[in-house]
């Protein structure tokens, strides 16, 4: 039986909370809730009002976002026709950071029953793309259970999965791993485990494994940017905001696998981790003002991490 962690809210005011987001917008609350109540599927995540950092530093909102399918909905209501330019440059930059499928949804001038039918059409290409994804073995059902819960997870995870947790603790629960009386998290601004110049153990290690948790945004000085190179490889690019060289000592930092869990807000404004992957940390230049890491899985066996690091703890 999982062990269960009570989340912070049940799922059905997780739900309405979601809704009441949106309804002080009349047609955007109507053409969305509409949505939702259409498709009446727990496996099928769905977000209002999701948050897209541009990459010009803006911050963005997609009325609704479906996570699992990348496909987001604009609901555009009479000022729209006043902001056509903005609105066109806003899709851009949404579409050109997260490669989303962006429907819109024109209110203006429009019937119930043709708005309707718009819906209804919407409805059948999520269901359609649910079913493609599950016949190809690719959906991964939402489970409101799991969200924020280390106790549902067991073997391995990917990054399909989206593992969201809400602190250190919850994550280095899930591996299994216990802090010792005293012990931090570590070094290096606190965001990583264990710590960078610990002495690692040589023998049976498949490479040292950190668990990072960046912000992927500026904070203190430092920018962290989630993103892919001209190759379509995903990787960290982090650098001093001030261009300065990188710490003494910071080659001898987070040089193996390093298992990055990003630092977010959620849909109500509270801090998650999400799991993003494996990374390695490129070679550079030894006078360097920044680093680059390269994902190298998109899979992290727990196993492999818990045996090392209770080598080390040792």
């Amino acid at each position: 039986m999982v062990k269960k962690e009570k989340p912070a809210l049940s799922e059905l005011e997780y739900n309405a909370l979601m809704l009441s987001k949106i309804a002080h917008k009349k047609y955007e609350y109507y053409v969305i809730s509409r949505i939702i109540h259409k498709l009446d599927d727990n496996q099928i995540e769905f977000s209002t009002q999701q948050l897209v950092r541009g990459e010009d530093g803006k911050r963005y909102l997609v009325d609704l976002y479906f996570p699992q399918f990348n496909i987001g909905i604009e609901v555009d209501e009479s000022y729209h026709k006043n902001q056509v330019a903005e609105d066109s440059y806003r899709e851009r930059v949404i579409v050109e950071k997260t490669q989303m499928q962006l429907y819109r949804f024109d209110c203006n001038n429009r019937t119930k029953e043709d708005l309707d039918g718009q819906i209804q059409e919407f409805v059948k290409k999520i269901r359609l793309k649910k079913s493609e994804l599950k016949k190809d073995g690719k959906f991964i059902p939402y489970d409101y259970n799991k969200l924020y819960n280390p106790y549902a997870w067991k073997g391995s995870i990917k990054v399909g999965d989206r593992v969201r947790l809400r602190t250190h603790d919850q994550v280095l629960t899930m591996f299994g791993i216990k802090k010792k009386n005293g012990e931090n998290y570590v070094s290096w601004e606190s965001a990583t485990y264990p710590k960078g110049k610990k002495e690692f153990s040589k023998t049976n290690n498949p490479g040292e494994h950190y668990i990072w948790f960046p912000k992927v945004y500026e904070n203190d000085g430092w920018m962290n940017k989630l993103t892919t190179d001209e190759n379509g490889k995903t990787i960290i690019i982090q650098r001093n905001k001030n261009k300065k060289e990188m710490v003494v000592g910071y080659d001898e930092i987070l040089t193996g696998n390093i298992v990055v869990f990003v630092h977010q807000k959620d849909e109500f404004g509270t801090t998650a981790y999400e799991f993003k992957g494996v990374f390695k940390k490129r070679p550079h230049p030894r006078v360097h003002s920044e680093a680059i890491f390269e994902k190298v899985s998109d899979t992290i066996n727990f196993q492999e991490f818990i045996e090392w690091i209770s080598e080390v703890r040792e």
